[in-house]
């Protein structure tokens, strides 16, 4: 794998992640 696909890889897990977190969030309010 190149740094260029590993750098694309970390960003969809953070925004995958983030979004996770923000449903998370919601379902306990």
């Amino acid at each position: 794998m190149t740094d260029d696909t590993k750098r694309k890889l970390s960003l969809a897990a953070g925004i995958v992640i983030g979004f996770v977190i923000l449903f998370v969030l919601f379902a306990l309010l």
